[in-house]
């Protein structure tokens, strides 16, 4: 009798500890990481997304598509990973980047 009180005394301390270690592993990232989601959607592994890979299990294919036209800059048909995160090779620098370049030549 003695020793399942002391077993169920330790088992109900270490519960606790057990519980909290669980929960602060690892919190979810809100959005998905758009090079998994590339990965995921480029089933021939040629590094561009077709019109096709890019539609395919969406819920509103005609919203998905205009997406795709949206984000396809040069019209070829294909999304590369810099367009399908959005970012143009000929970008201008922004706000910040302009800000410093300034101060630097005003610096000489």
């Amino acid at each position: 009798m003695k020793y399942c009180i002391l077993f169920a005394i330790g088992l109900a301390m270490t519960l606790p500890l057990q519980a909290a270690g669980n929960g602060s592993k690892r919190k979810p990232c809100p959005k998905p990481c758009p090079e998994r989601v590339f990965k995921r959607k480029d089933k021939d592994h040629d590094g561009m997304l077709t019109k096709e890979e890019f539609i395919a299990k969406a819920k509103d294919a005609a919203k998905a598509g205009e997406r795709f036209t949206k984000r396809d800059k040069n019209s070829d048909g294909k999304l590369t990973r810099a367009e399908f995160r959005g970012k143009q090779a000929g970008k201008k620098p922004g706000r910040q980047a302009g800000k410093k370049a300034n101060r630097a030549n005003k610096n000489k």
